[in-house]
C-alpha cells in the first residue's frame, strides 16, 4: 500500500482543478481552474449567500476531461466573526 501523499505519484502533464461551492443543493460558484491551493473564505461565504452547509466538490481535469469522483467536503460556517471574514468564525465539519 502506497499513500496517496508519496513523493513518486504525481498529476498527469497539464493537470488542473475546478472546485464547484453547492449550498441547500443549489450550485452557487464553479472555479475553473481553481487556483492551489484553493481558498473558500468566509467572505465568500456571505457573498455566496444561502442558508445551510456548504458542499465543496474538488474536480481533478485533465485533456478537458473532469474526474468521475470528486474530493467533497461539507461543512458549517459558524460562529459571530462570520460577519467580520474568516478571523472569529467557527468551522464545522
Amino acid at each position: 500500500m502506497i499513500p496517496q501523499d508519496h513523493i513518486d505519484i504525481t498529476g498527469e502533464v497539464g493537470q488542473v482543478y475546478k472546485a464547484v461551492v453547492v449550498i441547500a443543493g443549489v450550485t452557487v460558484r464553479t472555479v475553473n481552474p481553481a487556483t492551489t491551493p484553493f481558498t473558500y473564505s468566509a467572505a465568500n461565504r456571505i457573498s455566496d449567500g444561502g442558508i445551510g452547509p456548504v458542499t465543496l466538490q474538488i474536480f481533478s481535469n485533465a485533456n478537458s476531461l473532469d474526474s468521475y469522483f470528486p474530493q467533497v467536503v461539507t461543512f458549517e460556517m459558524t460562529g459571530f466573526g462570520l460577519d467580520f471574514g474568516n478571523f472569529f468564525g467557527g468551522l464545522q465539519l
